[in-house]
């Protein structure tokens, strides 16, 4: 499908509450949410952990990592824009996004097991333009894992 674009950033010596990526939307379109993960990659002991897709009010500052996206389709652009506006996706290792109170996607579940979301088409979660949509590890892990965050989404516009 035109438009539709996937990233992962690997997290290493993860052992608090860590923001995975931000996702940042242009101005003038949409986003529509596919699928998100974390995948613990690390043998650990199973531990109970809070994970989340959260909307945010401010994006994060400091250093800031740029998540490469590979297009799914040829005829794509490389990097998805709209109107030469660029859909940001970072990962900020010092200053976390503020969060909104109310998650777009909270879950909780096995560390072993990870965090997926992947819902129907007709519950697909649309981040508005200028929208501000992060994915977190809540809660601190009992030793510190390895974590591949992905992310594939629609830009709409």
């Amino acid at each position: 499908m035109r438009g539709v674009y996937t990233g992962s950033v690997l997290h290493t010596v993860v052992s608090a509450a860590t923001n995975m990526w931000t996702l940042t939307a242009p101005t003038n379109c949409v986003i529509e949410i596919y699928e998100a993960s974390i995948k613990n990659l690390t043998n650990e002991t199973n531990e109970q952990l809070q994970y989340g897709m959260f909307r945010a009010t401010t994006a994060g500052v400091g250093t800031a990592t740029q998540i490469t996206l590979k297009k799914t389709e040829s005829l794509d652009s490389a990097a998805p824009t709209i109107s030469g506006v660029s859909c940001l996706v970072k990962s900020y290792a010092t200053t976390q996004p503020i969060l909104e109170a109310d998650p777009v996607d909270p879950d909780g579940g096995s560390s072993l097991a990870g965090y997926l979301y992947d819902p129907s088409p007709e519950t697909r979660y649309v981040l508005e333009g200028q929208g501000i949509l992060t994915l977190r590890i809540v809660t601190a892990t009992f030793a510190a894992i390895d974590a591949l965050a992905t992310l594939k989404f629609r830009i709409i516009g």
